[in-house]
């Protein structure tokens, strides 16, 4: 699956999952509409079936990447025991710097999103 939220859109406060125009349900938390997502996928939309899974929430203690992103590390590659922040912006491959462990690369990259990609 190419959009880590793909069939998840916010509605009333809350998340839907929807696929071809049918609706399966409304969410509070995003954790939940992921799950059943993923549920649903795997039992390939079959309503019947999707009662009967039994799956461990692993949405529920992982760090969600922004919406917009097509994979949750996107923006991130792995540099020699460290982690670069890049990004082709106007066909220019910028580098937004160069970090220790993912999750200080995974937190800079979400703050260059909410701030829009600017240079500091």
């Amino acid at each position: 699956m190419d959009d880590f939220y793909k069939y998840i859109y916010e509605k009333n406060g809350g998340y839907q999952i929807i696929k071809d125009n049918v609706y399966y349900g409304w969410y509070p938390d995003i954790r939940w509409a992921l799950h059943d997502r993923d549920s649903l996928i795997s039992c390939d939309w079959d309503l019947g079936e999707f009662v009967y899974i039994e799956r461990e929430n692993k949405y529920l203690h992982m760090r969600l990447p922004p919406r917009g992103l097509k994979r949750a590390n996107q923006y991130v590659y792995r540099n020699n025991g460290s982690f670069r922040i890049q990004k082709k912006i106007n066909g220019v491959l910028k580098q937004f710097g160069s970090y220790k462990t993912l999750d200080e690369a995974l937190t800079k990259r979400d703050e260059l999103i909410e701030n829009g990609w600017c240079d500091e």
